[in-house]
């Protein structure tokens, strides 16, 4: 945490589920059309790696009477893709906005769609691509995490989809034998072009199956090994209607004078800022006085939160928020401007492998209209100044990783070990005071925070050090500890994390976490709590939604999450609350702190910084005695107040790295 951002937070860490929220982009494909005919097709499938994945689908397609002709992405630009019916794009060609082969990424997605065949993109590589061929239902208009089921929307494609050849039942459709990752495209800006077809079941208003014109997205990424009898009828349903549907010709490109895009900041390009300050960003868009009438009157602009920033919450046009991958959506008609705000964070700051700050930050916005490449605006960037000392850390100042905890989750009574890496960012020898700190609220935002311990450090020059104490926690429980790190002639730095997951989480249960919210300024404010949910079918709500509070007061607050039934926990994603509140000699939003709810398993491994050096396992005897029967031990946590069942698989290899090794399984 650094003191000039007004931080005063902690990280909380739990059991939930997983995925990632993002925004919306892109432009429809050509109408189509499609009949439910029978009779086998040819297939191109453009994958990136031979693996078990892609001759899971080659032979269950050939199966089915199709002709399946793999193509690897290097060889999508000698491929003539008009004499195949249909092309699959593998789950394995990209990911997110990265998709084929830098730099012939965009003739490559030229040469598949220019053949004006339908496309069924598969999982996160096809929603790469479809992004990368700028449809709506391509990244980033999805989110991401655990699915094995899906309802029909009800739209008439879904009729035939889960009627033809094979009629699936009525209701929820289970397509996976175990939950697959998946995309699911958010509907709620969706163009009328779109036609959802396969419904999330915890959420209606996201699509694993959906239709942009002649282009489709399968959104699971498993291969049909890993299909139910219906998830593979169904998959043969999707396949089918797809193949038949017929592409529109591509329309004419519009002049290149068609629109403009501008972008500003305010300080300006160029200038420098510190951690903590504020930076506001107006895009200007207009169509050239010289336009045309086939240039299209109305497109998209996205823009991207930079990275090292943090969005001010509700400074952005037309009310829209960022996903969670940070991006931006508007649309843009005719002419007009687009505005939000950043908070610089002190991860900007963090070193490079030289031992010298990053120190920039960088942001461009882009045009999209119709299904042509984005009009780009200009690059904008400003000059971090970083302090002389900082923490390596790239998370919010919140859920900073900085802050080593052994074990983790803490035990109650057993001495403990914390740490915190610390960062001199100077060419001189800094002499530090490192203060670790605890609060009598325990856990929350805005605490108030004292010494449980403390060492004096002297940091090299351009080097990051490792301090380390050692305290005894007297009950398990949400704990927050601070970390403030004092030099001369230096404003203090401060670090926060929390030390123990605690909730019993339980698929469609409400599960409520009372939080305390202080203010630690000299004035009185009211502090807004904002949820930022990653989690697909999760709902999650802070109440109340502000507090008014007098300096020093606190105020007790809940969050209520409620897992989606089914769901498997513990998979990656999760939940912050940030306080945010007035400053009032410049009128700017400051962050307050946050909590994060992290997808922990409840079951954990107390594991250090490197993953091939676990402390928690033990042998006896250490070294093993060849012809001699050997221990293996490993500690494992359960902080929760519940019983746990889990079986442990120990596993022994010859020495060395990516060496097979003979699994031995038992249950507790």
């Amino acid at each position: 945490m650094n003191d000039r951002k007004g931080i005063s937070s902690c990280i909380k860490a739990t059991t939930l589920a997983a995925t990632i929220l993002t925004a919306a982009l892109g432009a429809p494909a050509a109408q189509s059309t499609a009949t439910a005919q029978a009779g086998p097709g040819t297939i191109a499938y453009v994958f990136r790696r031979d693996t078990p994945d892609v001759l899971e689908y080659a032979n269950f397609l050939t199966t089915k009477g199709y002709s399946v002709t793999k193509v690897p992405l290097g060889a999508v630009l000698g491929t003539d893709f008009t004499r195949f019916d249909l092309t699959l794009i593998a789950d394995d060609t990209g990911n997110l906005s990265d998709w084929g082969i830098p730099p012939s990424t965009a003739a490559q997605v030229a040469q598949i769609t220019s053949a004006r065949k339908p496309i069924i993109g598969i999982g996160e590589g096809g929603y790469a691509f479809l992004g990368k061929a700028l449809d709506f239902i391509g990244w980033p208009q999805g989110w991401h995490g655990l699915q094995d089921q899906v309802n029909r929307s009800g739209a008439p494609a879904s009729t035939t989809i889960f009627g033809v050849p094979n009629s699936m039942p009525a209701g929820t459709v289970k397509v996976y034998n175990v939950p697959s990752n998946e995309v699911g495209i958010y509907l709620t800006s969706a163009p009328p072009s779109v036609d959802p077809i396969g419904l999330e079941p915890p959420s209606p208003d996201h699509a694993s199956l959906i239709r942009e014109g002649c282009h489709f997205l399968w959104g699971f990424s498993d291969d049909p090994g890993k299909m139910t009898s219906d998830g593979k009828g169904l998959f043969e349903n999707y396949v089918q209607y797809a193949r038949f549907f017929q592409c529109n010709s591509t329309p004419t490109p519009p002049p290149d004078n068609c629109y403009r895009i501008d972008k500003r900041a305010a300080p300006a390009d160029g200038a420098t800022v510190a951690p903590g300050a504020t930076i506001a960003y107006t895009i200007t868009y207009a169509l050239n006085p010289t336009a045309g009438p086939s240039c299209e009157k109305e497109g998209r602009i996205t823009d991207k939160v930079p990275d090292d920033t943090l969005y001010v919450p509700g400074s952005a046009s037309d009310g829209i928020t960022p996903a969670a991958d940070g991006t931006l959506t508007w649309v843009a008609a005719g002419s007009g401007s687009k505005v939000f705000k950043v908070t610089l964070l002190d991860t900007a700051c963090r070193q490079t492998a030289a031992g010298a700050p990053i120190g920039f930050v960088k942001n461009q916005a882009a045009l999209y209209i119709g299904a042509f490449l984005p009009v780009l605006s200009n690059l904008v960037t400003h000059k971090v100044q970083c302090g002389p000392i900082g923490f390596p850390n790239d998370q919010p100042p919140y859920a900073e990783k900085e802050i080593e905890v052994y074990p983790y989750p803490i035990i109650a009574g057993q001495p403990t070990d914390v740490s915190v890496k610390v960062s001199n960012n100077t060419s001189s020898t800094i002499t530090t005071v490192v203060h670790f700190q605890g609060s009598p609220d325990k856990f929350g935002i805005g605490l108030s925070f004292t010494d449980f311990a403390s060492r004096t450090v002297t940091i090299p020059a351009h080097a990051t050090v490792l301090v380390k104490v050692t305290t005894t926690f007297a009950a398990v429980g949400h704990y927050c500890i601070q970390v403030r790190v004092d030099a001369p002639g230096v404003a203090p730095i401060f670090t926060q994390r929390n030390l123990d997951v605690m909730e019993d989480l339980k698929p469609g249960v409400t599960d409520i976490l009372t939080f305390t919210v202080g203010n630690p300024n000299t004035f009185s404010t009211t502090i807004n709590l904002v949820v930022n949910n990653t989690c697909p079918g999760w709902m999650a709500v802070v109440s109340p939604m502000s507090v008014s509070l007098a300096p020093g007061a606190t105020a007790a607050v809940q969050l209520q999450t409620t897992p989606p039934n089914p769901i498997i926990l513990g998979s990656g994603c999760h939940i912050d609350v940030q306080g945010w509140y007035i400053d009032p000699t410049t009128n700017q939003s400051v962050l307050l702190g946050g909590i994060r709810k992290l997808d922990v398993p409840p079951v954990q491994l107390p594991h250090p910084d490197i993953p091939w050096e676990e402390k928690e396992i033990t042998l006896n005897p250490n070294p093993p005695v060849t012809g001699q029967p050997a221990q293996i031990c490993v500690a494992l946590q359960n902080p929760l107040s519940v019983t746990r069942t889990a079986t442990l698989i120990y596993a022994v290899a010859d020495f060395g790295a990516g060496i097979p090794s003979r699994p031995y399984r038992r249950r507790l």
